[in-house]
């Protein structure tokens, strides 16, 4: 619950305020610009929204143990040190 309130309060800030603000900066950027923008940001609310929502429904802490092992493990300096056998 911790987490998944400010989750949920970004989301809701994003969702909100910036497609209000870049109504108010409109005319001096390019339609291309703007649209990438409101994109990326209801793209970012939605991501919050959605994370928010699982960190609530999960049973127990997430398992991140899991997710941090595979993803250093298959980085470019993990992958330089085990073939160096600077790591076992």
């Amino acid at each position: 619950m911790t987490l998944a309130l400010p989750m949920l309060l970004g989301a809701v800030f994003v969702g909100f305020l910036v497609p209000r603000v870049l109504r108010a900066v409109s005319s001096a950027l390019s339609p291309t610009v703007l649209l990438a923008a409101w994109l990326g940001s209801m793209a970012s609310a939605l991501y919050l929204a959605l994370s928010a929502v699982l960190v609530l429904v999960w049973p127990s802490h997430a398992p991140v143990e899991g997710w941090s092992t595979v993803s250093l493990g298959v980085s470019a300096p993990s992958r330089t040190a085990r073939v160096h056998g600077w790591v076992n």
